[in-house]
């Protein structure tokens, strides 16, 4: 997980909004026009460009189209009528293994309705959230790591699923394999690296998991 920077709400989305605003209220998300080029898709786009694709949980890479990532309510719908639309509250998530097992289930798929205690939108989830070199993703703070996850259950977000763990292990080995063999690490490169790990290339997308690369490389700085 890595902190977002919400950017300005997008155009069409904005637009519609405001053509509607006297009855939001009683609509429901999937009252947003889904026509192709329309106010769906501006949305889609521009809740991935602001996470340079990655999921707002995971750190997969996610795609801006209705089957490559899904539009998350970090506070749900069903008990935050009044954050339906509210940009801010808006996040662009994977598909979480949906269809795949519930015990395969992770991020909005396996969320629903649960309340998170954190939102990356909003506040320094960075501070709090830590990995392991196996991969595994943890939090100092109690009630959040609970609700991340553990190896032996899958809290609110299933972080920790196997699958996971190990594409995290494989970000580390590939920042290893990055680096001089032998020696320290020079520092310079490091900050070359951490650099790299946060810009999106031309395609505007961060390489999956590049959270989980700036941990360990901030981590050899210290």
């Amino acid at each position: 997980m890595r902190n977002i920077h919400k950017r300005a709400i997008p155009r069409k989305f904005r637009e519609w909004k405001e053509e509607n605003n006297h009855h939001l209220k009683d609509l429901p998300f999937k009252a947003i026009p889904s026509e192709e080029g329309g106010v769906k898709d501006d949305l889609r786009k521009a809740l991935c460009e602001e996470q340079g694709y990655l999921c707002c949980y995971c750190q997969n890479q996610i795609s801006d189209d209705a089957d490559g990532m899904r539009v998350e309510h970090w506070a749900c719908q069903r008990k935050n009528v009044d954050k339906r639309f509210e940009y801010g509250n808006l996040l662009a998530a994977c598909c979480g293994s949906e269809g795949q097992g519930r015990k395969n289930h992770h991020c909005d798929v396996l969320k629903a309705s649960s309340d998170l205690k954190y939102n990356p939108a909003d506040f320094d989830v960075e501070s709090v959230i830590k990995y392991k070199a196996n991969g595994e993703i943890y939090s100092i703070d109690k009630d959040f790591n609970e609700q991340l996850g553990s190896v032996n259950s899958p809290g609110i977000l299933n972080l920790n699923l196997r699958r996971l763990r190990m594409q995290r292990q494989a970000r580390i080995d590939a920042v290893i394999g990055e680096m001089p063999k032998k020696g320290s690490w020079p520092r310079e490169k490091i900050l070359r690296k951490i650099s790299e790990y946060e810009t999106p290339g031309e395609n505007g997308k961060l390489k999956s998991f590049s959270g989980v690369a700036i941990y360990y490389l901030k981590k050899k700085l210290r």
